[in-house]
């Protein structure tokens, strides 16, 4: 919920989805919750040497993550 606040207070359109590379963040899964934030890449292309994404939304995911990041500091 804490991704989805900062999505929205960026003005992104956020849908939550189960995605295949949950293998990233599975180790985590027996220690804590986690979620991934995802970036758009230029023809959908990922995890091949033609993926791009531009600085701005490299930027956008940046602040989305500093500001989760911040929420999760600042929680009671």
């Amino acid at each position: 919920e804490m991704i989805h606040e900062e999505c929205r207070r960026h003005e992104l359109q956020a849908p939550e989805l189960m995605s295949g590379p949950f293998h990233d963040a599975m180790v985590l899964s027996y220690a804590c919750d986690y979620g991934m934030i995802f970036i758009r890449s230029k023809d959908g292309i990922s995890h091949n040497p033609l993926e791009y994404s531009s600085p701005e939304d490299l930027a956008l995911g940046a602040d989305v993550l500093y500001g989760t990041a911040l929420r999760i500091l600042q929680r009671d």
